[in-house]
Parts: structure tokens; sequence; C-alpha cells
């Protein structure tokens, strides 16, 4: 079939859009029919003695499942943002129900963004973090075939600082436990003690009374009540100087840091008799069961006294030092530095 005709065919693009009540969600433009979702109108052309095919018949829209293969899945992305537009990492994204109870869907990077895909439906969605700070739920209606931004802006918060110090001068390597509360529960999670240089940090606290308390090993216990955290999100530094637990031997964390090349030490007793060998082993294994201290035994020359014996030390004086301060516990006046 031929025909001598000018054809125009105006093709209109059009982008379902959907609102929430705050107006934050833009759903991405849909790819349609091969044709630009830009494109609002198209001319076609049809030059004289042509011919023309009969135009196909018109076939049933593609489903707008997001499963199927060659479709883009719809997700939801944002990003998770501090007071003063800084990233916030490590934020949840949650989904609440209606109960109060929360599912977690997605966590905020280092640079605060996050995704996850979505299949429609009424949400209700809100940023939470390892501190106290979180936001409002927000709820959202989705389309299953539409993708959504949303961004979500965390009140104004503020950091515990902590300077914490070992009686060596050295900072701890990791806490056992941490409890902080405040108005509105009691958190347990050693892991918000963030390093900070020779510092750690508690972040993203609002505005509240807040106690505090850790433990490290070999060490006492601390308890920091009353730490005030102002509704400006200002910082709190604390400095703390840990104490050895009862029964820890100041020369624990000596002993530990000293080399096996040392060649001075810290004797704590000997034996000597028939029963010496078994004697020392029993007082070995008491010493280290007791404390946190590694115990040797060094017999002497002619094998008639066997020594106990603690730390690796490169000179007399470090021994010296250390022993005058193992010295002021029960049980250890007589010990004293001397050569392996």
């Amino acid at each position: 079939m031929f025909a001598t005709c000018l054809l125009i065919a105006t093709i209109i693009g059009t982008t379902p859009a959907t609102r929430n009540d705050t107006g934050d969600f833009a759903p991405h433009a849909q790819h349609q029919s091969g044709f630009d979702a830009g494109m609002r109108y198209a001319q076609l052309i049809v030059p004289k003695e042509i011919p023309v095919a009969k135009p196909p018949q018109a076939s049933s829209p593609l489903p707008q499942s997001s499963g199927r293969k060659g479709l883009a899945t719809p997700t939801i992305s944002g990003r998770v943002l501090a007071s003063d537009g800084t990233p916030a990492p490590g934020f949840g994204i949650w989904a609440v129900g209606e109960d109060g109870s929360g599912k977690s869907l997605a966590r905020s990077g280092r640079d605060g963004t996050y995704e996850f895909a979505h299949t429609g439906g009424t949400m209700r969605l809100r940023a939470a973090g390892s501190g106290t700070a979180r936001t409002e739920p927000v709820g959202v209606e989705l389309q299953p075939s539409q993708s959504a931004t949303r961004d979500f802006v965390l009140p104004a918060c503020g950091r515990i600082v902590l300077v914490i110090k070992k009686p060596d001068g050295t900072v701890p390597d990791a806490f056992d436990a941490c409890n902080l509360g405040c108005s509105s529960g009691v958190m347990s999670d050693p892991s918000m003690m963030q390093r900070d240089g020779d510092k750690f940090v508690i972040a993203y606290l609002i505005g509240d009374v807040y106690d505090l308390a850790f433990h490290v090993k070999g060490f006492k216990p601390v308890s920091l009540p009353g730490t005030v955290i102002d509704k400006d999100g200002n910082d709190c530094q604390l400095n703390v100087n840990l104490e050895f637990a009862d029964g820890v031997s100041p020369v624990a964390s000596d002993t530990a840091e000293t080399t096996a090349s040392g060649d001075f030490c810290i004797q704590i007793a000997s034996v000597s008799g028939p029963n010496r060998q078994k004697m020392a082993d029993e007082s070995k294994k008491r010493l280290e069961s007791n404390t946190d201290m590694k115990a040797d035994l060094i017999a002497s020359e002619d094998g008639e006294k066997i020594s106990l014996v603690v730390g690796h030390y490169p000179d007399k004086e470090s021994a010296a030092k250390a022993c005058n301060e193992l010295r002021q516990r029960a049980g250890f006046s007589d010990s004293f530095a001397r050569k392996r």
C-alpha cells in the first residue's frame, strides 16, 4: 500500500508524580516506550510515494514490577546530615510500625548517604544512630515503580569527650563494658566509645543529663554521673585516670611491656629443700591465678634453691622502680630487684 501524504505524529510523554505531606519525595523520570521522558513533541515526516506499513496492533503496557529483568529496581535514597549539614555516618534508616517496633532497612555510609529498594506502599521512616539523636518518624507513600529521595537532618547534638589514662600514661586499648543512661533510657555497648587520636568520644547526644559508667580490664570501674550536654549540642570533656583493680599488681603492665631479653627482674620468693620444685610450681600457679603477672622460676647454680620472679627489665633502675610500687601491696614487702 502506498500513500502520498505528510504524516505528523505528536507524541506527548508524561511522568506520574507522587508527593508526600512534606513534599520531599521526587520520583525519577520513567523510561517510556523507547523515547526520552523529557521529549514532549516529535515529528515523523513520510516522503511522497514511500510505502507505509500498517500500524502494529496495540499491545498491553509493560508491567511496572521492579523484579522484571532489564527494569531498574525502584529505591529510596538520600543522606543523613548533622544539624550543621555535615554527613552523619553509621545511622540506621528504620521502618517504624504503628506499635513503635522498628525494622532496619539501611545504614548511612561515611558520606552520610544511604539507599534501599522498596516495593511501594505506605512507610514511616526515621534515622537513628548509636547515640541518642534521632529524627521523628515521617510517613511516605510510594508507587511500586517509583524511586524517591529523602534526606534526614538530625537535631543539634553534642559529644562526651574522654581523656583516659592508665597509670603509665598510655590509653586503654579496649573497654569491657560501657553503659550510658539518660532520661530516655540506658544504652549498653562498649563500641559507643570511639577512639579519636588519644581521646575517646561518644557522639550524637542530644541535650540531656547523662550517667556514664565503663570498665577497662585490670582497672577499677569508672562512674561519671551527672554529665551534662546542653541543648545547643556543645561538647563536654572529662579527664579520667584509671586505678588498678584490687588484686592487680602495678607492675603487671610493666611486666607485659618489657621484652623477654631484659636482664633484670623482681624476685617475689624463693624455696629450698627436698620438695622445692613442687613448692615453687604451686607458688607460681597461685601468683598467676590471683594477679595478671606472668612469673618464671629460676634455679640457683647449685640447684639447691628455686626463685619465683616476674618481669624482664632492661636495667636494674627500672626493675627497682617497679619493685618499689609492688612492695606497697600486702604479701610483696620482701620483693627485690635482681639480675636474672
